[in-house]
């Protein structure tokens, strides 16, 4: 509880890798606490709390998003600047996991990069994983196609794009791979 109440305290996103090496992992290490399960914990919390205000966030009548968006897009940077400081790749990749899963377009860089850098894995070493670390990577290869499909659509304007639908994701794969657009 102390090591999330320090973690809360900070408001500068960046701040928080400081503020981990700072206080957190000393904190955890007196207490014997797995550190990397603390910062897993809290990142999915800050997720979970993006993906629930976005569902509830209210546009402004002149179309913006507002303050109350501000605060929101902060809680999916905490889960990013959080889930950058788990030294447990397993950990890591459940954070990644969460995040992905959890936003929504339109995406801000930082999520783009991370599906970028997770969807950039061929799951060649999946022979080697147990099942549970295997539905992990390839759920988590999943999120990441899935962010970059919605992104591309979303970044190029196109209307009605469902991308659990194999016809609307064909379509702009083929249009990238065309030449069409931009990635």
């Amino acid at each position: 509880a102390i090591a999330r109440a320090l973690l809360d305290q900070v408001e500068d996103p960046a701040e928080l890798g400081k503020e981990i090496d700072a206080h957190v992992r000393p904190i955890c290490g007196e207490h014997g606490v797995d550190c990397d399960a603390l910062l897993l914990d809290y990142a999915r919390a800050c997720a979970r709390a993006f993906a629930v205000a976005r569902a509830t966030e209210k546009k402004r009548r002149s179309g913006g998003r507002g303050e109350a968006a501000d605060a929101t897009d902060a809680q999916l940077a905490r889960a990013l600047a959080v889930r950058e400081e788990i030294g447990d790749d397993a950990k890591r990749q459940l954070g990644a996991l969460e995040v992905l899963e959890r936003a929504r377009p339109p995406y801000g860089a930082a999520v783009v990069a991370l599906a970028t850098d997770v969807g950039d894995d061929d799951g060649g070493d999946e022979d080697r994983l147990d099942p549970a670390e295997r539905d992990v990577a390839t759920r988590l290869r999943d999120a990441a196609r899935l962010v970059t499909l919605t992104h591309l659509a979303h970044k190029h304007r196109v209307a009605n794009f469902d991308a659990g639908d194999a016809g609307h994701a064909l379509f702009l794969l083929d249009r990238a791979g065309a030449g069409s657009w931009r990635l």
